[in-house]
C-alpha cells in the first residue's frame, strides 16, 4: 500500500499530459484566437510539442506499471493479479480515456488548467525533441504531380476505345478545376445560416437546430464574415464568440482547386472567398460542390 500515493500522483500525472495533448490539438482546430498566447509555440512547432508529450506520457506509464508489479509481487498470486488488473483499467481510463474526453469537450478550460507544465517542458526540451521528432517523422517522398496540360496531353493520345465519350468528357471536367476560378460558383451569403458574434450560443444554436442546419456563418458588428458556429464540434460557452472557429479564406478570382486543401487543412465546413478588398462576397462548401454548382446555373 506504500506504493499507492506514488502511483495515484503518476497516474494524475499522466493524465494532465493526454488531456494537455487533447485540449492543445482541439483549440487548435478551432482557429489560432481560441489558444492561449503563452501556448502557441506548441502549435507552431507541433512536432517538438507532441515529441515531448508523448515521450512524457511514456515514461509517466513505464513508471507506474513498474511499481504496480512491484507492488503485486509482495502479494498472493491472486490479489497480485487483481492489483495489476485495476492498475491497467485505471491508467485506460483514468490517464487516457477520460482527461481527452473531458478536454475535447472542454477544452479552453482544461486547456489553461493542464497546457503550462507541457509549455515548460518543451521550452526545457524543445530542441532535442525537434531533433527525435523530425528525425523520426521526416514526411514520405511523393512523385511529383503531373500538370493539368501533361494530364490533357495523355488523354488526347489515349487509344480510341479505352475510355468511352461519357468518362472522356469527366475527365477533361475534372480537369478544368484547376483553373476554374473560385467566384464562378460560390454559393451567395445570403444564402447561409448566419449568427451574430455577441449572441447567445443557446440562442444561436437553437436557431441553427430549427433551420436544420449543421453550422453557420458567424458575423462581426460589421456584418462581415468572421468565424464558423459547427454544431459538430459539441460548442460550449456563452456567445458565439466563445466557441466559433477561424474561417479559411480564398480570393474569389483563385482558382477552385485551391480551396481543397485549405477545406482539408483547417476542418472548416466552408471557405469564404472574398474579394480585392477582403469583403466576403460568398463560399465554397465542403462536400457541396455539385449543388454550389447548380445554384450558379
Amino acid at each position: 500500500m506504500e506504493l499507492l500515493p506514488a502511483m495515484v500522483m503518476l497516474l494524475l500525472a499522466s493524465g494532465t499530459f493526454s488531456g494537455a495533448e487533447a485540449a492543445l490539438f482541439t483549440l487548435g482546430t478551432q482557429g489560432l484566437q481560441r489558444v492561449p498566447r503563452w501556448a502557441r509555440p506548441l502549435l507552431d512547432q507541433s512536432v517538438s510539442a507532441l515529441t515531448v508529450i508523448l515521450f512524457g506520457n511514456l515514461l509517466l506509464n513505464l513508471s507506474y506499471f513498474a511499481l504496480a508489479t512491484a507492488w503485486a509481487r509482495g502479494l498472493e498470486p491472486a490479489a497480485g493479479a487483481t492489483v495489476e488488473v485495476l492498475a491497467v483499467l485505471a491508467i485506460v481510463l483514468f490517464g487516457e480515456i477520460l482527461p481527452k474526453v473531458l478536454a475535447h469537450r472542454y477544452p479552453d478550460a482544461l486547456g489553461r488548467l493542464l497546457l503550462p507544465p507541457i509549455v515548460l517542458l518543451h521550452t526545457v526540451f524543445q530542441r532535442p525533441a525537434a531533433w527525435l521528432g523530425n528525425h523520426w517523422a521526416r514526411p514520405a517522398q511523393r512523385a511529383r504531380p503531373l500538370a493539368s496540360d501533361e494530364v490533357r496531353g495523355i488523354l488526347e493520345r489515349t487509344a480510341p476505345g479505352m475510355l468511352d465519350d461519357e468518362e472522356r468528357g469527366l475527365m477533361h471536367q475534372v480537369l478544368e478545376l484547376g483553373s476554374l476560378r473560385a467566384g464562378a460558383i460560390r454559393r451567395p451569403l445570403h444564402k447561409v445560416v448566419q449568427v451574430q458574434r455577441d449572441q447567445p450560443l443557446k440562442e444561436a444554436v437553437a436557431a441553427l437546430r430549427q433551420r436544420r442546419a449543421a453550422w453557420a456563418a458567424v458575423l462581426d458588428h460589421e456584418q462581415q464574415v468572421c468565424g464558423i458556429l459547427d454544431l459538430a464540434r459539441a460548442p460550449r460557452g456563452r456567445t458565439v464568440a466563445d466557441v466559433m472557429q477561424g474561417v479559411p479564406i480564398l480570393p474569389e478570382l483563385a482558382p477552385v482547386a485551391a480551396g481543397v486543401p485549405l477545406l482539408r487543412a483547417r476542418g472548416a465546413p466552408f471557405v469564404l472567398l472574398v474579394d480585392e478588398y477582403g469583403h466576403g462576397t460568398g463560399i465554397i462548401e465542403r462536400g457541396r460542390w455539385a449543388d454550389t454548382l447548380l445554384d450558379r446555373l
